[in-house]
């Protein structure tokens, strides 16, 4: 059997660390090319060795990173056209760039503190996707899958704040449209939701979890449910859901929270 994602061509945002990372060494392990991106350049060029150090492929072509800040357009654009000019065509694009709020409720958020999460979490997938779309409808052989990362939170109102709430349920309106508005295209877009990792996304946000937000971040890390997933595990199912095995899913919700969302 061919391995998953051979020879495609994946673009992994906020592939510096955490879920990122994973799903670039997924990717590489289902013997795709990958670019990463990330707006930490400290970030991007540690997750270059770690995982040219666990491929052992030194500065062969099947790797390449760039910096990008999904959050403005001309950027958002540049990790397409990167990726691109770097291995002549995309086939997967996987939207895992986000960051945390501070759980802060809606009366109690500042507006600088919303702006920097909509916009990194919702209006970021949403630039991205824009360009990427564009590049799959232009391409040789048109077509291509997004893969949107979503949390529980996507579903629920009590896993994190007003902000990060808000954005993840957006991203699965966003999911849903592109998939139906490209669907006679050959592109598929899909959200995969997984529940708390034992990532760095707490320590994307700038400022201080409040005091509600910390008890309930560690009730959730350590509740007797399976409620923290392996990053690594989530990274094989969105290798699975960008593979031609999984041509028929498309506009889904999938969940990987270990049955959190069902409590």
């Amino acid at each position: 059997m061919a391995p998953l994602l051979n020879d495609k061509i994946v673009l992994v945002t906020g592939g510096g660390s955490g879920l990122g990372r994973a799903i670039a060494k997924a990717a590489l392990e289902a013997k795709a090319k990958v670019c990463i991106c990330d707006v930490n350049d400290v970030a991007l060029a540690e997750a270059e060795k770690d995982l040219e150090n666990w491929y052992n492929i030194g500065p062969l072509n099947i790797l390449s990173k760039t910096n990008a800040d999904v959050t403005i357009e001309a950027s958002a654009e540049h990790a397409i056209e990167y990726t691109l000019h770097k291995f002549g065509r995309i086939d997967v694009v996987v939207n895992c760039a986000g960051v945390m709020d501070g759980f802060d409720a809606v009366d109690t958020i500042e507006k600088a503190a919303w702006d920097k999460v909509i916009s990194t979490n919702l209006t970021g997938p949403a630039l991205v996707s824009k360009h990427a779309v564009k590049q799959f409808l232009s391409q040789k052989n048109p077509g291509g899958v997004i893969i949107n990362v979503g949390s529980v939170a996507s579903l629920s109102g009590g896993f994190s704040g007003a902000a990060y709430t808000a954005a993840k349920h957006g991203l699965i309106g966003l999911t849903k449209n592109t998939a139906v508005r490209y669907a006679n295209k050959n592109v598929r877009c899909n959200a995969i939701l997984p529940g708390p990792m034992h990532t760095n996304i707490f320590k994307s946000f700038d400022g201080v979890l409040n005091e509600e937000g910390l008890a309930l971040s560690q009730q959730l890390l350590s509740t007797p449910c399976p409620s923290t997933v392996e990053a690594e595990k989530v990274a094989k199912t969105i290798v699975f859901l960008s593979s031609d095995n999984a041509k028929p899913v498309n506009g889904a919700v999938v969940t990987a929270d270990g049955g959190v969302s069902s409590f």
